[in-house]
């Protein structure tokens, strides 16, 4: 209940899946989880009675019932009637007597072929078509019998832009389906433009790649339009200035099921990599530069759903899978599979800045990934800036990555500020796996950033730095974050693993498991492993570290593991340590619980924290002053600039360490922490008690 008005999580909506009558819809979030969504059956085969409803879920209304007006390449304009033995040969000429028929409350819909079979093709010049009220357009049939091809077998092209309109006089159910649009070559080129229109469907679509141009957009919807797009893979194409899939500007969207396959709770989970895959796509040629480039754009789009569908691709200067900017009221990202790459100057998977204060949920998304392939681009799994503050909700993974070598900063999540110094408060809840990097190439590579002010919430979650040349399980700059109950790994560094980063932070840690340095590779033979690495500056600012397990580990080489290193930046005696079980590690330099890098780096307090001698060796318990050694709990206790007590060394009795963390019943760290300052419960979530536990778990 984060606005403590007595009801919990009833501000999130509802979470809607299927089409027509399979269509259901549940709370977005149940019990503290993220509702569950299955579709209904459909309840019939077709659709061919006319009750208004989608009968077959195909997304279409009535669709068998509902009378044709007939197009194909052998029709008349002058001579046909719109009958099956006399069809029109423009698709303009039959929405026009369609037009008339539903206004004259005989509704009707345009049925366009192909061919007389399946296996023909036929492209229609149709400059300047526009959809009319309630008359839907359905290509891909047959006119040999008029049924409809499992294959896009129609075609509408244009010498002029946009290929089909929607106006704002469509204001009831209308559908456009089962057709390629190919763009012209003029200098501004839109596939389809939905200019204020409500209700419109676009589905079982192709707009493939334009020709180089300035601008180039699949799908334009603006001016207050209201557009479903859904079955359909999209290029945004080659602008040289702009290139977008699908923008939506001072409109609504919903778009949903652009995938080829899903997972068994309607996530999408195949990427849109492939000509044959379903999805939406930004850039799509390695070497056509965009100044930008986006396969999903909602610019002022509040209320819009994007979800279970591809999002790939961007080769622009600065580009993202999914961009948000502008008013986000009520904007959702769920089920979604984000594969963004080659952006040489900004790299997104999401990208959500100046969104007028709204907090987008981003939220079951099988996978968000961006990866970088210039030394200078900045490429983040979800980067958020400025006054929009995203909600980072239960995803399987979100990925950040580069694939040439000293690449610049790599984040699986970036919170931060905007130009005007506006920091992003981002919320990063249960996420099962947040990566820094896919490759070994960046110079920096870290889970999650949390800067200049960035980041209100990080809890439950797995962060892992993975690969670089410097990895982070967790950066803290200048931040307030409360984090809570994640664990933490820092990776494999070529020169340092770090599980959490806080320079200058004052922020809370608590009820975090710090995993150490994970490496599959050979590992460095010297360098640094640390499992919280604390930055002290000037200014008063001071972490707090509460109820932590943290471990540094470091492969058994010639290289320093210690788990909480304080280093002098000028700042010294602005920090916490309490009821930690604090690790050395296994490095052959130093391997110590605590170090001091020298007399300005003293903690203010360290209270009843627990020092392990039982997994590694330590060459001390507490650095002090960066060269005295102390090796005993009693010679840290009587530390006399830091205010120490109740420290104790020995055998945590973990159940299974690494793997398990839990304490034995007979563990010295049972009841041996101090009340001040303890959290309300431990990494599950169980209650602590007035004489806490030391470490994560509370017995």
């Amino acid at each position: 209940d984060d606005d403590c008005d007595g009801t919990a999580d009833e501000d999130l909506g509802q979470i809607t899946c299927g089409r027509g009558a399979c269509q259901r819809s549940v709370p977005a979030c149940m019990s503290g989880s993220v509702g569950a969504c299955t579709p209904g059956s459909p309840l019939s085969q077709n659709d061919a009675t006319c009750d208004g409803v989608d009968d077959d879920c195909d997304g279409l209304i009535d669709e068998d019932c509902v009378p044709c007006v007939h197009v194909s390449p052998s029709g008349s304009d002058g001579t046909g009637d719109g009958s099956q033995g006399a069809p029109y040969r423009t698709i303009a000429a039959a929405i026009g007597d369609a037009a008339m028929r539903t206004a004259a409350g005989n509704p009707h819909q345009v049925c366009v072929a192909g061919g007389l079979t399946c296996f023909d093709r036929f492209t229609y010049d149709e400059t300047g078509l526009t959809m009319a009220n309630g008359v839907s357009v359905l290509g891909s049939f047959e006119s040999n019998g008029w049924t409809r091809c499992s294959v896009l077998t129609t075609t509408i092209r244009s010498s002029d832009s946009p290929v089909v309109t929607v106006p704002a006089t469509v204001t009831v159910p209308t559908v456009l389906d089962g057709f390629v649009i190919d763009r012209p070559t003029v200098t501004d080129v839109v596939g389809i433009e939905v200019a204020g229109a409500q209700g419109i469907v676009l589905s079982r679509l192709v707009i493939p790649s334009s020709d180089p141009t300035t601008t180039s957009v699949g799908i334009d919807v603006h001016s207050g339009g209201d557009a479903v797009v859904t079955r359909s893979r999209i290029y945004g194409g080659r602008g040289s200035t702009y290139t977008v899939g699908v923008r939506a500007k001072g409109a609504r969207v919903t778009i949903t099921g652009n995938c080829s396959g899903f997972d068994g709770q309607g996530r999408c989970d195949t990427g849109c990599n492939t000509n044959l895959n379903l999805g939406i796509r930004g850039g799509n040629l390695p070497f056509q530069a965009s100044a930008e480039s986006y396969a999903v754009l909602l610019d002022d789009a509040p209320g819009s759903v994007v979800q279970s569908s591809a999002l790939c691709g961007n080769t622009g200067e600065e580009g993202a899978g999914l961009r948000i900017r502008g008013d986000a009221t009520g904007v959702v990202a769920r089920g979604l599979r984000i594969d963004a790459w080659g952006g040489r100057v900004a790299n997104h998977g999401v990208w959500a800045e100046g969104c007028g204060g709204a907090a987008p949920w981003i939220v079951d998304n099988t996978r968000i990934a961006a990866y970088s392939r210039s030394t200078t681009s900045a490429a983040n799994g979800v980067y958020a800036a400025g006054d929009c503050h995203p909600v980072i909700d239960s995803n399987l993974l979100i990925r950040g990555g580069a694939d040439v070598l000293t690449a610049g900063d790599v984040s699986g999540v970036y919170c931060g500020p905007d130009a005007g110094g506006v920091a992003s408060q981002c919320v990063i809840l249960d996420n099962l796996r947040i990566e820094g990097s896919n490759s070994a190439a960046p110079r920096s590579a870290a889970a999650v950033r949390c800067i200049d002010g960035g980041c209100s919430r990080i809890e439950r979650n797995v962060l892992d730095g993975v690969q670089g040349q410097a990895v982070y399980g967790l950066v803290l700059k200048g931040t307030g974050a409360f984090v809570d109950a994640n664990t933490i790994h820092p990776g494999c560094g070529a020169n340092s693993a770090t599980g959490i980063l806080a320079d200058d932070a004052f922020a809370r840690i608590q009820n975090n498991y710090v995993a150490g340095s994970e490496c599959n590779v050979v590992p460095v033979l010297s360098g640094s492993f640390y499992g919280i690495d604390v930055k002290l500056r000037p200014g008063g600012n001071e972490l707090d570290v509460h109820s932590n397990v943290v471990d540094p580990r470091g492969r058994n080489q010639f290289c320093d593991s210690i788990a909480v290193n304080l280093e002098d930046a000028g700042g010294g005696g602005k920090t916490i340590l309490r009821n930690n079980v604090l690790l050395a590690g296994e490095c052959r330099g130093v391997a110590a619980a605590i170090r001091e890098s020298g007399p300005g780096a003293d903690p203010r307090v360290v209270e009843n924290n627990f020092f392990d001698t039982d997994e590694y060796t330590p060459t001390a318990l507490y650095v002090d002053e960066g060269s005295n050694n102390l090796t005993t709990a009693d010679a840290v206790n009587q530390l006399m600039d830091v205010a120490a007590s109740g420290n104790l060394a020995g055998d945590p009795q973990f159940v299974n360490f690494p793997q398990d963390v839990h304490l034995r019943m007979r563990s010295l760290c049972v009841d041996a922490g101090t009340p001040t300052g303890a959290p309300a419960h431990d990494f599950e979530g169980d209650p602590r008690d007035a004489r806490p536990d030391i470490g994560v778990d509370e017995r």
